[in-house]
């Protein structure tokens, strides 16, 4: 079973930018598929979407308005546990790290016997064999 090109390359691109910013930020035009990977990896405890604003183009007879919105990390885990600026600084890190890399493990072909958990389970619904999203 092969992954929609169109979600393999937007979990590479969240993936991506996870690690390297800690963020993914996306137009309003793929607000439904990034929602739909996050609801369904059960990340929506670790990410969370928020919107940044719109922008807004004027041509001669037409006005073009984008809306962005960021994925970004939910902190609140680690605001809760630690004390001091070193803590808090290794729990983002951590939780960082370990979305980026079950974002970027589930690419590919899902398989039957891969792990259930994470993104294994978006991609098997994704290809309709875990009854769609």
């Amino acid at each position: 079973m092969e992954v929609p090109v169109e979600y393999r390359d937007l979990a590479s691109r969240m993936g991506r930018a996870i690690r390297a910013l800690g963020f993914f930020i996306f137009e309003k035009e793929e607000y439904q598929r990034v929602s739909k990977i996050l609801k369904a990896a059960k990340l929506g405890e670790t990410l969370r979407i928020i919107p940044l604003g719109s922008v807004e183009i004027h041509l001669a007879n037409e006005s073009l308005v984008t809306e962005y919105y960021a994925v970004i990390l939910n902190n609140n885990e680690c605001l809760r546990s630690c004390n001091d600026s070193e803590c808090m600084e290794k729990c983002v890190e951590e939780k960082k790290n370990n979305v980026s890399e079950a974002i970027l493990e589930g690419l590919g072909n899902v398989r039957e016997d891969e792990r259930e958990d994470g993104l294994s389970k978006v991609f098997k619904k994704l290809t309709g064999a875990g009854g769609g999203i």
